[in-house]
């Protein structure tokens, strides 16, 4: 995207790119931190909540950046979506993820939507290229359902249900977003009611 047009929709010049700015439960956020600080233990991830906007992509992608920044890793994104196809697992994934990083720690692959792939050819092939590069690289994906995935993902990836569980996470939640409403504002010199800002977020 155009840095001065990124600069411009607040969505992009204030989406989190750190992990301590995820707008996640607390709960969420301890297993993210506990996975970053063993990365040569870090497990294959699947982010998953039937609501859309709950910042799994964004999570994905601040471990992503998180990696490279602290442990210089490589990372690519894939839209399941869209490229999901043997070519993909082939050239995208397993031709990539033959060079590892400089200190030999994991790469990362971002599989976006990986419930929207629409093909079991894909999912079931990518079952075995997960375990024959899991020395060189992890892989996190995201999906909003579980339907056509969920059956191979016990042994092989770790779930993380990003929806609140119950009133205490949606208040952890509420709060997180009151903040960075709060900061936005301020930020760009926009006169606000708190009022108004917790309406906006119920």
């Amino acid at each position: 995207m155009d840095h001065e047009l990124a600069n411009t929709i607040w969505c992009e010049k204030y989406r989190s790119y750190s992990v301590d700015d995820l707008i996640v439960p607390n709960r969420v956020l301890r297993t993210i931190k506990g996975a970053l600080s063993r990365p040569d233990s870090f497990p294959n991830f699947l982010f998953y909540s039937q609501n859309a906007g709950v910042f799994k992509t964004t999570a994905a992608m601040a471990i992503a950046h998180y990696m490279e920044d602290e442990y210089e890793s490589r990372y690519k994104k894939i839209n399941a979506s869209k490229d999901a196809s043997k070519d993909t697992i082939k050239e995208d994934i397993e031709q990539w993820s033959k060079y590892s990083s400089i200190e030999g720690h994991p790469n990362i692959i971002v599989l976006d939507e990986i419930d929207k792939s629409h093909s079991t050819i894909f999912t079931d092939a990518l079952l075995g290229t997960i375990e024959s590069i899991y020395q060189s690289t992890r892989f996190i994906m995201t999906a909003n359902n579980l339907v056509d995935f969920s059956k191979y993902s016990k042994s092989r990836v770790t779930i993380i249900d990003f929806t609140p569980s119950d009133k205490d996470e949606k208040k952890e939640v509420k709060y997180k977003m009151f903040l960075r409403l709060k900061y936005i504002c301020e930020n760009e010199n926009v006169e606000y009611s708190e009022k108004v800002l917790q309406e906006i977020i119920n």
